[in-house]
């Protein structure tokens, strides 16, 4: 991912895993939490959500 230099999305992981995206480390985090890691943005916390296939 480092040499692809594209945004990525971690979830919850162990930081013992090593950097994954450029120098970040996973990290343990509730359901829904993310870090987003962007070349021009750089580390960003974030929310997701889940919609049931139903009401879209």
């Amino acid at each position: 991912m480092t040499d692809l230099r594209t945004t990525g999305i971690l979830l919850n992981g162990n930081p013992e895993e090593g950097q994954l995206i450029g120098t970040v480390k996973a990290m343990p985090a509730v359901p829904g939490r993310a870090q987003i890691v962007s070349r021009h943005r750089g580390l960003v916390s974030a929310q997701l959500g889940l919609v049931p296939a139903n009401l879209s």
